[in-house]
């Protein structure tokens, strides 16, 4: 695991200021291609005794590689499962606004706290409370390069309670797509 974010981190940094064509995005990718992780993680929410929600909201369209979105949204419902806690509710939304596209997670567990939220996207760093489970501080780092290489951002908000993570990309507005 370390050294694929070592080269998914060096492969944003070269592409950073440069050509971002080793990004694989000659193709539209409908958001709800990809947007519903949580459909594999219905057993895992059951067992926890989570309540799972997934929806889409309008058409979501950006342009990027299919298996890299996907992997950062199953890595931010990962998260959620893992964290929010036995009774929380998870929901998985994708959105369309006026030129992005958000792919959201947001739980009502314990969310994290506003000072430390800068800093658990930086490699290996873990909260204090989260060091005796399962990880090793790579996933929100590895999310938000993937979000900066496809020229989005990851956010992470409080939800009251809670948190909300959300992947910000361009809206693809390409001619000749049509929704499937």
């Amino acid at each position: 695991m370390t050294d694929f974010a070592e080269r998914l981190v060096a492969k944003q940094r070269r592409n950073r200021h440069g050509s971002r064509a080793a990004l694989r995005r000659d193709f539209h990718v409908p958001v709800d291609n990809f947007a519903y992780p949580a459909g594999r993680y219905d057993a895992t929410a059951e067992a926890q005794g989570i309540t799972l929600v997934s929806e889409i909201e309008g058409q979501p369209v950006t342009l990027g590689d299919k298996n890299l979105l996907t992997s950062a949204l199953m890595n931010l419902t990962d998260n959620a499962l893992k964290y929010a806690g036995s009774g929380a509710t998870v929901r998985v939304c994708a959105t369309q606004h006026r030129d992005t596209v958000s792919m959201i997670v947001q739980d009502n567990g314990p969310g994290i706290p506003s000072a430390e939220r800068a800093r658990v996207v930086e490699r290996f760093y873990r909260l204090d409370q989260s060091r005796s489970l399962p990880g090793n501080g790579l996933g929100l780092s590895i999310v938000a390069a993937t979000a900066s290489l496809h020229w989005g951002k990851l956010e992470l908000a409080d939800a009251a309670p809670g948190l909300v993570a959300r992947i910000v990309l361009p809206l693809c507005c390409c001619p000749g797509w049509r929704p499937l």
